[in-house]
């Protein structure tokens, strides 16, 4: 077994300069195809790549993995400074890898990678807020959320973070509400013309909270969706009238099922009834919670930016 972390613990500068070769030359594996793969058809070589790469970069049995160190360091071929290249782990085409993330964004590996390029390479994470195209990494993630039911709960957890991170810059949550949709054949609840990404992230959060409170309740699924809507709330620009519509019916909602089992406790107390089901007992706060944050956030956008939303 070598020791990986050199002389005196550090990582050598030649041999993390061969894992940044290394490193480089797996990420360029996903990039090759120009386009999807034909429906039915993988790219097993790609796939392969990006698994070993994962499992090398999450390996935690050294106490620095040169792996992970190359992820959060490596640069745009075309964008690279000079003077930069001391820092620099390998240099790789960024337009090419954010294509094959999009590409394969319904894929547990590619969401797992770009949590953790999002969450190591600044360089990365600036690359993408600074796309125009951004919708074309927006949309399949949130297609995860909106179809969280067929997936399991690590990919929809995943994803969550995912959009509460990008909810975390300024730039996104302006922008989102410019970019004009064609029809999103997968969103079902309505037929929408003319909606904004925006507009589009908003009716899927809203509809991950009432899904996971009315089946899952799982605390930890509304907490963040309610805290990327709230970071995004600020920035609310020409909500659509279905969006606005739905932003006040989740508080209705939230409060007709608060005031059932809050009648329901006081029969208990008077002694109406022997007992009440136990869901209600655990679900009381959660839905105080969850009113209070969307308090919170309708009471943003009237403050922030009532006069860009009439609806």
């Amino acid at each position: 077994s070598r020791d990986m972390s050199g002389v005196n613990g550090k990582i050598s500068g030649g041999f993390l300069s061969s894992i940044g070769s290394a490193a480089s030359s797996l990420l360029s594996m996903i990039t090759w195809s120009k386009k999807a793969p034909p429906k039915g058809k993988e790219f097993p070589l790609a796939e392969q790549s990006l698994l070993l790469f994962l499992v090398l970069t999450n390996q935690h049995a050294a106490q620095n993995n040169p792996y992970r160190s190359a992820l959060k360091h490596f640069a745009d071929l075309r964008g690279q400074v000079q003077g930069q290249e001391a820092d620099v782990s390998f240099v790789i085409q960024l337009d090419q890898l954010y294509f094959g993330l999009c590409s394969n964004m319904g894929q547990d590996q590619a969401v797992l990678l770009l949590y953790m390029l999002l969450h190591e390479n600044s360089g990365m994470s600036a690359f993408i807020f600074s796309r125009s195209d951004i919708e074309n990494l927006v949309l399949p993630v949130l297609k995860l959320l909106y179809t969280a039911e067929e997936r399991n709960s690590h990919l929809v957890y995943m994803a969550l973070i995912i959009l509460l991170m990008f909810s975390q810059d300024d730039s996104f949550n302006k922008s989102i509400h410019e970019i004009v949709l064609k029809p999103v054949t997968w969103y079902t609840e309505r037929s929408l013309s003319r909606i904004t990404l925006g507009d589009l992230l908003v009716l899927v959060l809203i509809r991950t909270i009432q899904y996971n409170i009315a089946t899952v309740r799982d605390k930890y699924l509304h907490t963040n969706c309610l805290a990327a809507l709230a970071n995004m709330s600020s920035s609310f620009q020409q909500l659509h009238q279905y969006v606005a519509q739905r932003v006040v019916s989740l508080f209705g909602l939230l409060a007709k099922k608060h005031t059932k089992m809050n009648d329901a406790m006081r029969k208990v107390t008077k002694g109406d009834v022997p007992d009440v089901p136990e869901e209600y007992t655990n679900d009381l706060p959660i839905v105080d919670e969850v009113m209070r944050m969307v308090l919170e956030i309708i009471n943003s956008c009237l403050t922030h930016s009532l006069h860009l939303n009439p609806n």
